[in-house]
């Protein structure tokens, strides 16, 4: 017995998915649905360095300095992917993939320990700008997302 083939057909963005079901889409969901753009915009520019620039920036720098530059472009990619799996968690539960109750859940809520949720950068001369940028605008997105992160969860408790 032969089965048909399957086609595959991707989803279309969030946005007109949601619309696309009858569903009026929240202002929780464009939060998320904006928050999820800039997130992976700033996703891009930050490959972008580490692929292109941060090699240059290795060369000339100290071996100390090497490190820390290293470090530094680690956290800003640990904090883009805690953010990015939070909105994309966020994201099913809009669409129905999981349920709101489930968003509470610790495994569900953002992450990262203390080296990604901790803003403080040292000034330093041997950071290049371009990484002080990223590090800056990667902690001004995983802070909005830790405050929203907290307060739709007391959102959800007070619900209970």
């Amino acid at each position: 017995m032969e089965t048909e083939p399957v086609t595959f057909k991707p989803r279309p963005r969030t946005e007109e998915f949601v619309r696309g079901e009858g569903r009026v889409v929240s202002m929780r969901d464009r939060i998320i649905e904006r928050t999820y753009r800039e997130a992976i915009e700033l996703a891009l520019q930050t490959r972008g360095y580490v692929r292109e620039r941060q090699h240059g920036d290795l060369r000339r720098a100290e071996p100390m300095a090497s490190m820390r530059i290293s470090g530094e472009a680690l956290r800003v990619t640990a904090r883009l992917t805690q953010v990015v799996a939070w909105l994309l968690t966020e994201k099913a539960a809009s669409v129905g993939e999981m349920s709101a109750e489930g968003l509470g859940q610790p495994a569900h809520r953002l992450g990262g320990g203390p080296a990604v949720s901790n803003p403080h950068v040292e000034p330093a001369d041997e950071l290049p700008a371009e990484l002080i940028d990223l590090l800056n605008r990667s902690w001004s997105i995983y802070d909005r997302v830790r405050r929203l992160d907290a307060a739709w969860c007391r959102a959800l408790t007070a619900a209970a």
